[in-house]
């Protein structure tokens, strides 16, 4: 899963924001030892390591989405 940070999101203009420049980030999981429905996550910028964690933890994540605080499929 990535995400896109616009470097400078002009909101008059939104394709501007979705075309123009930016970060991309990518997440990575690390589920609790006693609960693997729970756990912490985080953001980085390596393409490789979070490749590896969706294998591990995420695998076939389409359809993922966020509801409230959660990441649900």
């Amino acid at each position: 899963m990535q995400r896109f940070i616009p470097s400078d999101p002009d909101w008059s203009d939104p394709w501007s924001i979705l075309l123009g420049e930016g970060s991309i980030d990518y997440l990575v999981l690390a589920p609790s030892e006693n609960n693997r429905k729970r756990g912490m996550f985080e953001w980085v910028t390596d393409k490789a390591v979070a490749q590896e964690n969706t294998g591990l933890y995420y695998p076939n994540s389409e359809g993922v989405e966020v509801v409230g605080n959660y990441l649900v499929r």
